[in-house]
């Protein structure tokens, strides 16, 4: 029996370097074309992260969460996580929200995004 993953069900999409408006629907598809598989998202290369892309990527974190199925990032860029934080994201929470882990299967730690700004201003 063979204990391995299997590599062909773990999808990657590689973020491009601006999220903005334009990206947004490319960026949804990317990631619904990879519905139903572990899915490993590559922030490396981000340098701008527009709010469109970020609820891109909260939803894709709620769906593949709802369908139990890994969704992880990887190589987040500072230029991407400084993103989060202007956006009221606090990066670690946002990264354990996509990342997983044992904790997000403990009730005490359901791995709430959390908005620490306030956005009416």
């Amino acid at each position: 029996m063979n204990t391995l993953p299997d590599s062909a069900a773990i999808a990657t999409v590689a973020l491009p370097a601006i999220l903005d408006l334009r990206a947004a629907t490319p960026l949804a598809n990317a990631l619904l074309a990879s519905r139903g598989r572990e899915l490993i998202i590559d922030a490396e290369q981000v340098q701008r992260l527009g709010g469109q892309c970020l609820q891109v990527l909260l939803s894709a974190a709620l769906t593949w969460r709802a369908d139990d199925i890994p969704l992880s990032i990887s190589k987040p860029s500072p230029d991407f996580l400084e993103g989060l934080d202007l956006l009221g994201i606090r990066s670690v929470h946002m990264l354990e929200a996509l990342s997983s882990h044992p904790g997000l299967n403990d009730p005490e730690q359901d791995g709430t995004v959390v908005l620490d700004k306030d956005l009416s201003r």
